[in-house]
């Protein structure tokens, strides 16, 4: 075969290659797409073409939502807020609705049960109102009668598609009690029965203004922020009674957050939300009021974790370190005759040694742990005098322990004294002087004194085994008695 001809086989083996590539197997998938609009119930609409939907929910309620800002907005039977997840479900299911089998010649329309109004869909998309009426489940397969108001053809559609169609009315509420960014609060002011606490945050972190100033425990209000940010309504109640039925005379609990917010371009001055809760309903939810004239049915065991305590603000903690940051600690004790008692533990190459007397290592370490991040669970005092000092056995303290890194600056120094009745041990730490009361349990890792140190925390010689003795061995055998 001459080179000439083989080149012109070639062109054409090459030409028939893309012939059948492009009409067998992209073509394929064109017919495919092409076979898939033409099911379409609104071919050529894509769910961000939706602007408004109306519809009655499954419990009977005549809804109209509109698209706002990027989100959704319900706007009948009264503003406000929607599921985002919910209306975007809708408006993602009414374009992409596509036809199992049409019936270009149906019957009547109650036959269908697609004679029910209440059962329409209506929305705008491309600039055109569309309309959708939904039907009975079919008796073949997962389907359900569906038709496209003004169109003559009965289609059935896959019945999980129709779902989000049919959904209860407070399924498409936003259920976010309060809708905020916790780091752009600036100030917190709650309150409850008996008591008030307010906060600010500062650029050292969050600090308590009234009824006392002082650092804030940042756990605590971080915490707080975050359960509100995560609150969700199990419920709604559209139309509440008097303040005095719903407990909204006296909140059990109030709270008022300012956020620092700022807007494209234009900074905007400070906005503040509001949050109270009132009585509870059955089931154990309580009522809460946000920024809506609805009331929300919250979890009762939420309202339970809200801290109402100002104490619960405060800032409690005696110590926070790096214990890889330490290198040595000393322990410090008062004996019997009030004399002191020192030990220093220092860290070796591979462990920790201790003197004048030996500190099992690992319990050294368990004591480091417990020290940092400790944390009281109340304060006592704010300040005591030097007689109530030592009447409560911190002058001098009956144990104390002084951390210490690379540095001449002590990473913590914590001080213990007396037992405060059987509720926990009285403590202080640094320079600080409002009085702690730790937990009891503390004393599973912490020396509370010198008894306890030399009871439970030296190094545990091992006895020597007995030496064996031959002649008793033999006498228990002679005896036939095993030992």
């Amino acid at each position: 075969m001459s080179p000439r001809t083989t080149g012109i086989l070639l062109l054409v083996a090459v030409a028939l290659g893309a012939f059948v590539w492009i009409h067998e197997i992209e073509g394929e998938a064109d017919r495919r797409d092409a076979e898939a609009s033409e099911k379409q119930l609104f071919p050529g609409l894509e769910p961000e073409d939706v602007v408004w939907v109306e519809l009655t929910t499954g419990d009977g309620v005549a809804v109209r939502a509109e698209r706002r800002d990027g989100g959704w907005e319900i706007v009948e039977p009264f503003r406000f807020p929607a599921d985002a997840l919910a209306l975007d479900s809708i408006t993602s299911a009414l374009p992409e609705l596509a036809s199992e089998a049409s019936f270009e010649l149906p019957q009547a329309a109650s036959v269908y049960g697609l004679d029910d109004p209440a059962r329409e869909v209506r929305f705008e998309a491309g600039g055109k109102e569309w309309a959708l009426r939904s039907g009975d489940e079919a008796p073949m397969g997962d389907n359900r009668y569906a038709q496209v108001v003004g169109e003559a053809a009965v289609h059935t559609v896959p019945s999980w598609s129709a779902q989000a169609l049919v959904e209860d009315f407070d399924e498409l509420r936003d259920k976010r009690v309060l809708d905020f960014d916790p780091a752009a609060v600036a100030r917190i002011v709650a309150a409850w029965p008996g008591g008030r606490v307010a906060l600010a945050r500062e650029e050292e972190g969050w600090r308590v203004e009234a009824p006392i100033e002082g650092p804030a425990d940042a756990g605590t209000v971080e915490d707080l922020l975050s359960d509100l940010a995560r609150l969700r309504a199990v419920g709604f109640l559209d139309a509440p009674p008097p303040d005095a039925e719903t407990g909204f005379s006296e909140p059990a609990f109030r709270i008022e957050i300012e956020l620092a917010t700022t807007g494209e371009g234009e900074a905007r001055g400070p906005r503040t939300l509001t949050l109270a809760v009132g009585s509870s309903t059955e089931g154990g939810a309580r009522l809460a009021r946000g920024e809506r004239e609805s009331l929300y049915r919250i979890p009762g065991e939420r309202f339970d974790e809200l801290p109402r305590d100002v104490l619960a603000y405060r800032f409690k903690r005696l110590a926070e370190f790096a214990v890889p940051d330490v290198r040595s600690v000393d322990l410090v004790f008062r004996s019997e005759d009030g004399a002191p008692v020192g030990i220093r533990a220092t860290r070796g190459d591979e462990s920790w040694n201790s003197e004048p007397e030996q500190m099992d290592p690992e319990k050294l370490v368990l004591l480091l742990r417990a020290l940092d991040g400790l944390t009281a669970d109340t304060i006592l005092a704010e300040r005591v005098g030097p007689d109530e000092l030592e009447a409560l056995g911190l002058a001098p303290p009956v144990a104390a322990f002084l951390v210490r890194g690379t540095s001449d600056v002590p990473l913590a120094e914590v001080r213990l004294g007396a037992l405060h009745g059987s509720k926990g041990i009285v403590a202080q730490s640094g320079e600080n002087p409002q009085i702690f009361r730790l937990g009891l349990e503390l004393a599973e890792h912490l020396p509370v004194s010198l008894e306890a140190f030399r009871n439970r925390f030296l190094v545990v010689e091992e006895t020597a085994a007995e030496e064996p003795d031959p002649e008793f061995d033999a006498f228990i055998e002679s005896l036939d008695v095993k030992p």
